[in-house]
């Protein structure tokens, strides 16, 4: 499979035949994060329906052209995202307790260490160095059939690093969520 703006694609045989994903020949980057090249791949799967080659290098394309007022929508999302985790989760609180401990083991001192830089996560626009995109999928709803391809976005993040962040984008240009990665397109 050959996309415009990725390239030639191989195909990942390493689940075959459940799965018939094709993956970037080159890592690749984007804009948004212009100064790291990960990996897309496109979910071509029985179940995930037959792709419109046009279709896909238009959202690949819009992702590649998006828009400043994109960009904030992604900022603003995702650090209402994070100011929710931390309300839910207290992990600045705990690392205000961890700091205070005399004689803290190993353990804490580690996880000190890994949650000191989200002290400086204090706006919507520091979001982007506390997120760490690694794969880019390119994906369709496979329950709705609806027609629209789906931009996965998915990175690890300080502040939920068992279940990363994705951020999903319809048509490569409109946010649709912000998340952890849990497979889901949509809330």
């Amino acid at each position: 499979m050959k996309l415009q703006h990725l390239g030639l694609l191989k195909q990942n045989t390493e689940d075959w035949p459940l799965e018939k994903d094709w993956i970037t020949e080159t890592p690749v980057s984007i804009p948004l994060f212009p100064d790291v090249k990960v990996p897309f791949m496109v979910d071509h799967s029985d179940y995930g329906g037959i792709y419109n080659q046009k279709q896909t290098d238009n959202a690949i394309q819009n992702l590649f052209e998006y828009s400043e007022s994109l960009k904030k929508e992604i900022e603003q999302t995702t650090y209402t995202q994070w100011i929710d985790f931390n309300n839910a989760v207290g992990y600045l609180e705990t690392l205000k307790v961890y700091k205070s401990a005399n004689d803290a083991p190993k353990w804490m001192t580690s996880a000190i260490k890994q949650m000191e830089p989200l002290i400086h996560l204090t706006s919507q626009e520091k979001i982007w160095e506390h997120i760490f995109l690694y794969e880019v999928v390119i994906t369709k709803d496979r329950y709705l059939n609806d027609k629209d391809i789906y931009v996965k976005l998915l990175m690890n993040c300080r502040w939920a690093e068992e279940h990363g962040l994705q951020i999903i984008l319809k048509n490569g240009n409109k946010l649709v969520r912000v998340s952890e990665i849990d497979g889901n397109l949509f809330d």
